[in-house]
């Protein structure tokens, strides 16, 4: 390895020492605690696990000697320590104190570990600075009743005090990509630092290493905007000749057509003629996509069953699909029924290839290729049941009608339900096949279908007719139709109010734990809507709406009712 000279982690990242004479001189502590007094247990729970295991603490009250000004000995005692560990939480984001503390630890240019308690994890993508940079300099670790976090933080802890060190800086790119690609092979683990593995890349990348440049991008393109960030990255990348970028770039230019734009599908095809050469597995696919895309001026489906034919030879089963593709449907060549099954036949054979098997299944549901044999759709309609809203559609029909099975009524209403059906009628209306199944159901008396479908009404402006399918469904016992027709009655939707019966129907559905309902109890005994009025019922249904995230509505009564 080659090496330029000696450079400390102090000049360009996070550090743990102070430089005397260009030497790094160790700090008394190693780990400088900052909490809110709110959340003192799990203060000390971490001091006392830490320095358990041979490492020094400051923390305050404690760290500060009697009688000493506080405003000048937390300063000090964030000098004098290697690292920092926040205990973050509501309680300190509104701390005055931990302010100034982050805002001091950040000034000093200090690694800063966030220890996230969990009660505040859902607003962690709305905080704001300083805790907003801490969270974006390192990985948090969420504080859990166990000693699993105190392990993690402890693994953490130990690796970057471990990093604070005297580092000489390799001159060679290739050394520079080495450890820039060690980093990122500990992401998503407690070790992974995305500034050490950018800074280490960088370097590399300027130096004009292709696979760096490739690397650099990758990492972009997960932690920062792409376009702004990664693609510049990528686009070097790929004009320095290295093949898996420029296949990344290809792909780039080809969803960007949509399939019509033609110079962006001749910038995808220009960038795969390398991979295609020499025989890349991704290149060769993609290239095969474009000239079976009949409205590329370059289209060949004789190219493409050339490439696909190879890549078969390659043992990429995915390939047989294609090609079974090109002969049912007359790609470019005559349609041939007997060879599109054998190919549809390869590719199933590739484990969990949902594209493959229902095509493989249709085949014999329909007889085509081959023998009808509705036996052998049903088995794999039935094992494929949950990965896509055509098997799960499929296997319903089959033991509806009895196609390949046995008629079951109870089977075929699993079997649909398995489709996505949204929460959101929206989602719902924009697909076809799961407009088809919300009927299917509905004609089978499925409490599932009727509530999703007077969901659907309902958002459509048909307030009457959405109330009868709730109707329909709680009769059914579906927890949602119940919750619904509670709903329509509280607030006079498709029938006239009628708060005693809303009140029983919310208290059905709080006992079989639908936590919607909680807020809603709430206020029927705030107000004394279908019963008598109790605030002490009031406060505990509103607190453990709080508690479950559903008191948006009702959070200024719980306020007032602390």
């Amino acid at each position: 390895m080659k090496l330029k000279r000696k450079v400390s982690w102090l000049h360009h990242k996070n550090e743990g020492g102070q430089m005397e004479n260009g030497n790094i001189t160790m700090r008394a502590n190693d780990i400088f605690i900052s909490y809110s007094t709110k959340n003192q247990d799990i203060a000390l729970n971490v001091r006392r696990y830490l320095e358990a295991h041979g490492l020094t603490c400051w923390m305050a009250p404690e760290s500060i000697p009697a009688g000493s000004n506080y405003t000048k000995e937390i300063p000090y005692g964030i000098l004098n320590s290697k690292i920092a560990v926040l205990i973050l939480s509501d309680a300190a984001i509104h701390s005055i104190w931990v302010n100034q503390e982050v805002t001091y630890l950040l000034n000093a240019d200090h690694i800063v570990i966030p220890y996230l308690v969990a009660s505040h994890k859902r607003n962690l993508l709305n905080i704001a600075p300083p805790f907003s940079t801490v969270i974006q300099r390192q990985p948090s670790i969420e504080h859990t009743c166990d000693t699993n976090s105190l392990e993690n933080l402890l693994k953490t802890v130990q690796h970057q005090l471990g990093r604070l060190t005297t580092f000489t800086l390799p001159d060679d790119s290739d050394d520079l990509l080495q450890l820039g690609i060690k980093e990122i092979g500990e992401k998503g683990g407690l070790l992974y630092d995305m500034g050490q593995a950018e800074y280490y890349l960088t370097k590399a990348a300027d130096m004009g290493n292709a696979v760096a440049m490739r690397h650099l991008a990758r990492l972009l393109t997960d932690e920062k905007d792409y376009e702004k960030d990664a693609r510049p990255w990528w686009e070097k990348a790929a004009q320095s000749g290295d093949i898996p970028a420029q296949i990344h770039e290809a792909y780039y230019w080809a969803n960007k057509s949509m399939g019509t734009n033609q110079d962006y599908m001749d910038k995808a095809m220009t960038l795969l003629q390398q991979a295609v050469e020499e025989k890349k597995p991704k290149g060769m696919f993609l290239m095969a996509n474009l000239l079976i895309t009949k409205t590329n001026k370059h289209f060949s489906s004789q190219r493409a069953t050339k490439l696909y034919e190879e890549l078969l030879c390659m043992g990429h089963l995915k390939a047989a699909w294609f090609l079974g593709n090109i002969y049912k449907y007359s790609n470019g060549v005559q349609e041939d029924a007997e060879k599109a099954f054998n190919f549809y036949k390869i590719a199933a054979e590739a484990p969990d290839d949902v594209d493959a098997a229902y095509s493989l299944a249709e085949c014999y549901f329909k007889g085509y290729g081959t023998e009808q044999n509705l036996e052998l759709a049903f088995n794999i309609y039935e094992e494929y049941c949950e990965n896509s809203d055509e098997f799960a559609e499929r296997c319903g029909d089959c033991f509806y009608n009895g196609w390949g099975t046995k008629r079951n009524k109870k089977k075929a209403i699993e079997a649909y339900s398995k489709a996505s059906i949204s929460v959101y009628p929206e989602d719902n209306l924009g697909s076809k096949i799961i407009m088809r199944i919300i009927y299917k159901l509905v004609k089978l008396g499925s409490g599932i279908g009727e509530s999703t479908l007077g969901s659907i009404l309902q958002y459509q402006g048909n307030d009457k007719k959405a109330f009868k399918f709730f109707a329909r469904s709680a009769k059914h016992n579906d927890i949602d139709g119940i919750f619904e027709l509670a709903k329509c009655y509280y607030h006079g939707k498709g029938i006239t109010r009628n708060y005693n019966s809303a009140f029983l129907l919310f208290s059905k559905v709080f006992f079989m734990k639908k936590r919607e309902a909680y807020s809603y109890l709430g206020e029927c005994y705030e107000k004394g809507r279908g019963v008598k009025k109790d605030q002490v019922k009031a406060k505990y249904f509103y607190n453990i709406a709080n508690q479950n995230g559903f008191c948006q509505e009702w959070k200024v009564s719980v306020l007032n009712r602390k």
